[in-house]
């Protein structure tokens, strides 16, 4: 009866520690992306005036990626993630004429 009582707590354990870490890990990873990209921003010599927005969201092929706005080009947004411990931008996203021409593209 000993026996049965610890795996009913470890099984209740495991169900309760499981989500709470996914949930931590995400945070983390979505936290520690946003302060890298916006680190990487200003080392390039962006101002806090210049940017409007970054937020993370968790997206199919590049799992993470943080998702940024700038003051001057409010209508596009470009993408950024981590590969190599380094913030690489991915591209802009923008839904209107094909030949614009982006003001942040790297």
């Amino acid at each position: 009866m000993i026996v049965v009582k610890w795996i009913f707590v470890i099984i209740l354990f495991l169900i309760i520690i499981t989500p709470i870490s996914a949930y931590g890990y995400y945070q983390y990873q979505n936290n520690n992306l946003e302060k890298d990209t916006y680190t990487y921003l200003t080392e390039k010599g962006y101002n806090d005036d210049d940017i409007l927005s970054i937020e993370t969201k968790l997206e199919k092929l590049s799992l993470f990626t943080a998702e940024v706005i700038f003051t001057n080009e409010p209508n596009v947004t470009y993408q950024y993630k981590k590969d190599n411990k380094q913030i690489i931008q991915i591209g802009p996203v923008r839904e209107q004429e094909a030949d614009y021409e982006y003001k942040h593209i790297e």
